[in-house]
């Protein structure tokens, strides 16, 4: 199950995100709320159901015959449609352990759909299949002071069942798909990332995930007011290079330090937030997706969202498509505000 990633052409946003980069594993397609669930399956690739075997361990003897682990058991994936099956790397461990499949997720994912309080967008797995996910908007598209906006979560969940099923919400610019999460500006009582367990006393409450839902969506409008406050505040070019120096900090002790006197890994180490520093530099003066929000905090902020997003190395499956590695972006949040 080795795939290499499919830029639908429905998601060019993550295309130019990743093209030309060093790939990742995974496959993803675009999803409505009209499809079957056989059919989103299949355009997906996650129609795989997953299954236990128990793993026999090599006596050292290497004479009697091998032992049977109590403890642990291996994972095989068989595809619904060709029968095919392949042993994973997972193992896992309790003999009550049950897997929740793919297709399970995505059918108690579609009450959500059908109550129309998700409208899905598109879906896939990365990592050899480790990780499924599903993006879903949220209410229509909004502006802020003119900047067009959409609400929606990223559902993930781990193919052989041995994780939980999470929705994390996220806000969504539309001059570039920047995501934003919502770790930094929550407020309530609601979690920031709702989370299912996947175990075999757990029950599907999805009555309960709706009001979460409903309650993150109000939650988001803290970014609202961020957003209207950073775009009222004007900067100057000095402000914005202060923003840069202090979001990507550089050593003091390597930041003057001659060439010829830095090891291999200081060079590294200067080089990365050069280039880093650059690649936001270049956002906020250069692209059009910025350009309404030249001069003001906003723009200060969403330039080093969208390099983040887009422009710096890393695991970009991880980023882009679960929505992970929100400590940067909380720490462009406060910087930008206290411009």
């Amino acid at each position: 199950m080795n795939h290499t990633l499919i830029n639908n052409a429905g998601i060019l946003a993550y295309q130019g995100s990743v093209s030309g980069l060093k790939a990742f594993d995974g496959l993803l397609s675009t999803v409505d709320a009209n499809q079957s669930i056989d059919n989103i399956l299949l355009d997906t690739d996650l129609a795989w159901k997953m299954s236990k075997t128990e793993i026999a361990a090599v006596n050292p003897d290497g004479i009697s015959d091998p032992s049977i682990s109590e403890k642990h058991s291996g994972v095989w994936a068989t595809h619904e449609l060709t029968g095919e099956t392949q042993f994973t790397e997972s193992i896992v461990g309790r003999e009550s352990f049950t897997f929740t499949q793919n297709r399970e997720v995505i059918e108690q994912l579609w009450q959500l759909v059908n109550a129309g309080l998700l409208v899905p967008t598109f879906a896939g797995s990365i990592d050899r299949h480790t990780k499924a996910f599903m993006h879903f908007h949220a209410g229509d598209a909004y502006e802020i002071d003119g900047d067009p906006h959409q609400k929606g979560f990223i559902a993930t969940w781990a193919h052989d069942g041995s994780g939980a099923l999470n929705f994390r919400p996220m806000v969504h610019r539309l001059f570039c798909l920047n995501q934003v999460p919502m770790g930094r500006f929550y407020q309530g009582s609601a979690p920031a990332v709702i989370s299912i367990k996947h175990t075999k006393a757990a029950t599907w409450k999805m009555a309960t995930v709706a009001r979460q839902i409903a309650e993150s969506l109000d939650q988001m409008e803290a970014y609202d007011r961020f957003m209207g406050q950073a775009i009222e505040r004007l900067i100057t070019g000095k402000q914005f290079n202060q923003f840069v120096e202090r979001l990507i900090p550089i050593d003091p002790k390597i930041a003057d330090k001659p060439e010829h006197l830095l090891s291999t890994g200081e060079k590294r180490s200067r080089t990365i937030a050069e280039n880093k520093r650059a690649a936001v530099r270049d956002i906020y003066m250069h692209s059009a997706t910025q350009s309404n929000l030249f001069g003001t905090a906003a723009g200060a902020y969403h330039a080093a969202v969208e390099a983040f997003d887009h422009r710096f190395t890393g695991n970009r499956g991880r980023r882009l498509l679960l929505g992970q590695d929100e400590a940067f972006k909380a720490t462009a949040a406060d910087l930008a505000l206290a411009l």
